[in-house]
C-alpha cells in the first residue's frame, strides 16, 4: 500500500515522554502480539502476550509493563512505560502522519461502470466490466477486481469503531489499512466493507457475495464463494474460511475463525471458533443438530 516501509527507532518520535528505552531497535509498524508484518512493534500487559510477543519473529521491538520486562528476550526491542497501551496507540497515530497512499492516482479499468453518483477516493483501483451503482463510496486505497457488482449505497473501506479507552477516556485510532475485493464478488445495497486502523487488509474473497446491509468489520478476512446474508455483522479481524454460509441477521464476534465450508445458521451468535464443515446455530451458537435436538424437545 505504501511502498517500501520506513523505519524508526522511538527516539525519531518522540523526544522524550514517560517512557524508558531499554533496547533502541527500529520498526515500521504498530501490530498485535501475532503480527504477521515483520519489523512490527507491539505492547504486551500480561505474560501470555509477552510469550506471543517473544516467539513472533515479526515483533522486533515490545512496550512492557516494569513488573514483565524481565520475560522479554534480550534480542527484541524493549520500551518499559507505566501505560503501555497508551504508548503503543501515540505511536500509532503518529506513524499514520507518517504513511500516506504513495498512489493518488484513481485507477478505473476502461469497461468498468460507474455510476455518476457514487464516490471514489484517492488511490482507488476498479477492475474490467465491474459496476459501481448509485450513492455507493469507495474509500482511500480500496482496491476492486474485476466483474465485481456493487450495488446501491454500498461504503467500502468505511472507518469501524476505531477507538480505545485509555485512561478512562476514548483514544481515536487511526487508519493505516485498505479493503480488496477479489473477482467477481456482489456486494449488494447499503453493505459496509470497514478498512482495518492496522497496515492490513479487509479482504473479500473471489465469488463472494455479500448480501443487504452486511456489515464487515475491520481486518477481516472472507474466503471464496462465500454467500453472507442480509444484516449480518462479522466483527473485526475474523477470519472466514472458503465456500462458507452465513445465514440472516447473524452476528460473528471478533477475532473468531471460521474453517471451510461451515454454514452458521440464521440468528446465530457465534463466539468461538467452527471447525471445517462445522453447522452452528443459536444464541449462543452450538452444534446445529444437538441445538435442533433440544429445541425439538423442549417443544414437546
Amino acid at each position: 500500500m505504501f511502498g517500501t516501509l520506513k523505519q524508526f527507532r522511538l527516539t525519531d518520535i518522540f523526544s522524550e515522554g514517560d517512557f524508558q528505552i531499554k533496547k533502541n531497535e527500529k520498526f515500521s509498524l504498530t501490530h498485535y502480539a501475532t503480527s504477521t508484518i515483520p519489523n512490527s512493534i507491539c505492547f504486551v500487559e500480561n505474560v501470555n502476550f509477552a510469550l506471543k510477543a517473544n516467539r513472533n519473529d515479526n515483533i522486533s521491538v515490545i512496550i512492557t509493563t516494569p513488573e514483565l520486562k524481565d520475560k522479554i528476550r534480550p534480542h527484541k526491542g524493549l520500551i518499559i512505560s507505566l501505560n503501555p497501551k497508551r504508548l503503543f496507540f501515540e505511536i500509532h497515530n503518529r506513524l499514520a502522519e507518517e504513511y500516506t497512499f504513495k498512489n493518488k492516482e484513481i485507477q478505473i479499468a476502461t469497461s468498468a461502470e460507474i455510476h455518476p453518483t457514487a464516490i471514489l477516493k484517492n488511490g482507488v483501483i476498479v477492475g474490467e466490466r465491474t459496476k459501481i451503482g448509485a450513492y455507493s463510496v469507495i474509500e482511500e486505497g480500496s482496491v476492486i477486481g474485476n466483474d465485481v457488482l456493487i450495488e446501491n449505497h454500498v461504503n467500502v473501506g468505511a472507518r469501524g469503531m476505531h477507538n480505545t479507552k485509555i485512561d478512562g477516556r476514548f483514544v481515536s485510532v487511526k487508519d493505516l489499512g485498505n479493503v480488496v475485493i477479489g473477482d467477481r464478488c456482489e456486494i449488494l445495497s447499503h453493505a459496509v466493507i470497514q478498512k482495518p486502523y492496522f497496515y492490513h487488509s479487509t479482504s473479500i474473497g473471489e465469488e463472494t457475495r455479500i448480501s443487504v446491509f452486511g456489515n464487515i468489520a475491520h481486518g477481516c478476512s472472507i474466503g471464496k464463494r462465500c454467500l453472507v446474508a442480509g444484516h449480518t455483522v462479522v466483527a473485526g479481524y475474523c477470519t472466514v474460511g472458503n465456500d462458507v454460509w452465513i445465514g440472516p441477521n447473524s452476528t460473528i464476534s471478533h477475532m473468531i475463525q471460521i474453517k471451510d465450508r461451515v454454514r452458521i445458521m440464521l440468528g446465530s451468535v457465534v463466539i468461538e471458533d467452527v471447525g471445517e464443515s462445522g453447522s452452528v446455530s443459536g444464541n449462543f451458537a452450538y452444534n446445529h443438530i444437538k441445538n435442533f435436538k433440544l429445541f425439538t424437545r423442549n417443544k414437546k
